[in-house]
């Protein structure tokens, strides 16, 4: 008997070039490993020519719009039309809870992706809007989270009664560039957004704390890529003091990962930390918070150091500078190997083609 093809149509809330439109990406080429799928995402437009989502610079059926009836269009053409067996991938809570209704109402198959934590905010609005995303959740057909913090945050803030649940974690391609060689000195990496939940102030704090000890800042150089409310600090203290580089928003993981030596993540609950994995694929050694999802990160990945506060980076500062090349290089070697054990493309594609296999 011949099999009906399945299609997917995959939407996703927001594009505000995070590591969810990666994500999306890496999903969508391992969808076309399936000769029974056909597959179309929709996502708002980028606000730059963007690889991982312009429609015209994307090798997939992309469209960039989340407007309601043009995707209305596509899932009556699909559905009706061409009697195909339809299921909806939902990415992100507002068009979660707007088309998890639609798919209630309508008895449609879909699945939620969930990115993130609720936000933390309790307002009448936020109240509200929870008690639909619970609805959905409980009533999707199969629930996937980025990572266990953010599974276990939802679970226990929600008490979400849906058995059809899977973690799958981000997974990364190797980056395209080779970290420092150096062992004597650190040339940290900061990448993201600079404000207050990026733990941007405690960066400021550090900085400023090394900048007072010259047996610091002569060996410690930050470089550090994003932009934010924050920016303006930051663009001041790179104009102050010669071990801090400030470059903007940076697109390129080759420039952005090249020449450096560690990474430092100083978010809090973060639901996972894209940067991390992509830095730790050719060995660059991950510095994290010990918040949200970079705790389970830093269980798998050896090599990890870990901290609460600005205090405890100081005293890994210390640590690092102590290495020889030998021991630097076997912390590489390590990161490298649990990153391709946990975090990879290949782990990402073998755990979602099990998720596939399972509609």
């Amino acid at each position: 008997m011949k099999k009906n093809k399945l299609s997917i149509i995959r939407i996703v809330g927001n594009n505000l070039g995070g590591g969810a439109r990666i994500n999306v990406y890496m999903a969508n080429q391992v969808l076309k490993s399936f000769d029974l799928i056909e597959f179309i995402t929709f996502i708002p437009k980028p606000k730059f020519h963007d690889v991982y989502t312009s429609e015209s610079l994307v090798p997939f059926n992309y469209v960039n719009s989340i407007h309601f009836f043009t995707i209305f269009r596509e899932l009556v053409s699909r559905a009706i039309f061409r009697k195909e067996s339809v299921i909806l991938f939902l990415h992100l809570r507002n068009v979660a809870i707007l088309w998890g209704l639609f798919c209630i109402l309508f008895n449609l198959k879909y699945a939620v992706f969930v990115h993130a934590p609720n936000l933390n905010k309790f307002d009448v609005r936020e109240k509200f809007l929870r008690i639909l995303y619970k609805i959905v959740l409980e009533r999707a057909n199969k629930i996937v989270f980025v990572s266990n913090f953010v599974r276990q945050s939802i679970q226990n803030e929600m008490n979400i009664l849906n058995s059809n649940i899977e973690v799958i974690p981000n997974g990364s391609d190797k980056v395209n560039a080779k970290p420092s060689n150096k062992h004597d000195d650190i040339s940290f990496v900061i990448v993201g957004e600079l404000t207050p939940r990026k733990g941007i102030f405690d960066l400021i704090t550090l900085i400023e704390t090394i900048a007072k000890k010259s047996e610091y800042s002569s060996r410690v150089k930050f470089h550090i890529y994003g932009e934010g409310e924050l920016a303006p600090k930051i663009s001041v203290l790179h104009a102050q003091h010669s071990f801090v580089h400030y470059y903007g928003y940076e697109p390129n993981t080759s420039v952005i990962y090249n020449g450096k030596s560690h990474l430092l993540m100083l978010s809090k609950d973060e639901a996972f930390g894209r940067v991390i994995t992509e830095g730790a694929s050719i060995g660059l050694v991950p510095v994290l918070r010990k918040s949200g999802g970079f705790i389970e990160i830093s269980k798998n990945l050896e090599g990890t150091f870990v901290f609460t506060d600005v205090q405890e980076i100081l005293h890994i500062i210390d640590q690092i500078l102590g290495l020889d090349q030998t021991q630097l290089k076997h912390i590489r070697r390590s990161v490298i190997e649990s990153y391709q054990k946990h975090y990879s493309a290949d782990i990402f594609e073998h755990n979602l083609k099990s998720f596939i296999r399972s509609l």
